[in-house]
């Protein structure tokens, strides 16, 4: 849905207060560079049923202010891969920080050990992945960071143009499943561990 009306945007955001989780995306020109130009803000339910952009461009102050306090408050977590563009374009934009951020590439990384150092090092022999061209050198220790097309390759799932954008959003989430079922418990103080199970 296409927020651009204050309307629009108030009613958007009351939807997004009654999700479990959220997934926040945004778009622009050159997002995390001195340059960045931010255009569009995207959030989603935790289901993807309802997707909202939000036009920054298009908002005034009191039309984009709800949604920029939801972003800021801790009330829903906020679902991202790789946030750092968000947090810097939220930061420059609008002086605020994103409330209980949870960023999957972080717990990809994290769970990568808790999924088994063989599939770890299966996966780096394969060409996508970005570590394939030093494979051959010693890496205990480096962690690569790669995108979300290729975790999805890493977890075996290969989303038709059906499936896509949920799975480009939400089903990465099968990442944080591995993760706090083959924990110990310590996953309750690591920072990432602050949101309801999927």
């Amino acid at each position: 849905m296409w927020c651009n009306t204050i309307q629009s945007a108030h009613d958007a955001v009351k939807t997004l207060k009654r999700s479990a989780r959220v997934v926040l995306a945004c778009e622009g020109e050159s997002l995390g560079e001195e340059t960045g130009r931010l255009s569009i803000i995207s959030v989603a339910t935790h289901d993807a049923k309802s997707i909202f952009l939000f036009d920054v461009r298009g908002l005034d102050s009191a039309g984009i202010q709800p949604l920029v306090e939801f972003l800021s408050s801790d009330q829903v977590p906020k679902i991202m891969w790789d946030g750092r563009r968000e947090a810097i374009e939220l930061r420059r934009e609008f002086g605020t920080e994103i409330g209980r951020p949870w960023d999957l590439q972080l717990v990809d990384i994290t769970s990568r050990k808790l999924r088994g150092d063989a599939n770890e090092r299966k996966d780096i022999k394969k060409q996508w992945h970005p570590l394939a061209a030093v494979a051959h050198m010693d890496l205990e220790g480096v962690h690569a960071l790669t995108s979300i097309n290729n975790v999805l390759k890493a977890h075996n799932i290969e989303p038709t143009s059906g499936e896509y954008c949920i799975a480009k959003s939400v089903s990465v989430a099968l990442i944080r499943h591995d993760y706090f079922r083959h924990s110990t418990g310590n996953h309750k103080s690591h920072p990432l561990a602050c949101t309801p199970a999927f």
